[in-house]
């Protein structure tokens, strides 16, 4: 009887196990996402003041941007980590995909440097800016950003098992009421990113009217896609600060089922 209600309340309580640190299971969630969030936009800001600066000749200080980027990278690698194994039954093959995602955010902490607190020091990027060193910085600048895309898609598709794993622990998000598969738009925008960025590389060997037709392509595909990774990082946010009392609730029991608990029979019940 017990084992029938529970399974019509919650299809997979037995499958719910305790977090033993809920707290550091829940700040590391939030570290990651919100962390990339920032991540993405301190880069936005970069952008805007390069944008200011062309149209109104408005020089903003955003010197501190990279450096905060890559803590921002960093802070959020260090949330993944607690995404290893936030209880027990995790898979060993899943805690090795969310090491490696873990241990790949150095790497994109140190190509976001490369793009944002080096070639950007040197020129502005080539979409505000063209001829001289900027043309000779294209290839570079492209390149970098063709990997960190690679980087970021072994990073979500790492992440998202342990992150499904601990989205299951609600009703209501595993009934599908409000599961928006928010990691799977986070990777279409990298995938429109990255397919921009290598159009522009394409641009760069194509001449005449097909050559400017892809460069521009490549330009309308990088800023939607950069937009759209974005908003899904913002999903992710949201995502992970409705999933905090899931975290920090403990799983569900009879006691959830009757309003209290229900007292055991000697003979083990009916």
């Amino acid at each position: 009887m017990r084992a029938t209600i529970l399974a019509r309340i919650d299809p997979m309580a037995t499958e719910i196990q305790p977090i033993p640190r809920p707290r550091l299971v829940a700040a590391g969630v939030m570290c990651w996402s919100v962390g990339a969030l920032a991540a993405a936009c301190f880069t936005w800001l970069i952008q805007i003041a390069h944008v200011a600066e062309l149209m109104h000749g408005s020089a903003w200080d955003v010197g501190w941007c990279p450096e905060a980027g890559v803590i921002a990278i960093l802070i959020s690698g260090l949330g993944a980590l607690t995404l290893a194994r936030p209880h027990a039954g995790v898979r060993g093959r899943n805690v090795a995909f969310t090491l490696v995602a873990a241990a790949a955010y150095p790497p994109l902490a140190w190509l976001h440097w490369q793009i944002v607190g080096v070639l950007d020091a040197v020129a502005r990027p080539p979409y505000f800016a063209q001829g001289g060193i900027v043309e000779e910085l294209v290839v570079d600048r492209l390149s970098l950003r063709l990997a960190i895309s690679g980087v970021m898609t072994v990073m979500v598709l790492c992440l998202r098992p342990n992150l499904r794993l601990l989205v299951a622990r609600s009703l209501v998000l595993r009934t599908g009421r409000v599961d928006r598969q928010t990691m799977y738009a986070v990777l279409a925008s990298i995938v429109v990113v990255a397919l921009g960025d290598a159009m522009g590389l394409l641009a760069g060997v194509l001449r005449g009217p097909i050559g400017d037709v892809t460069s521009i392509s490549s330009l309308f595909l990088v800023a939607v896609g950069s937009m759209l990774l974005t908003i899904g990082l913002a999903g992710l946010v949201i995502d992970s600060w409705r999933l905090l009392p899931v975290l920090l609730r403990r799983p569900l029991s009879l006691g959830d089922v009757f309003g209290g608990d229900e007292p055991e029979s000697r003979e083990g019940g009916r």
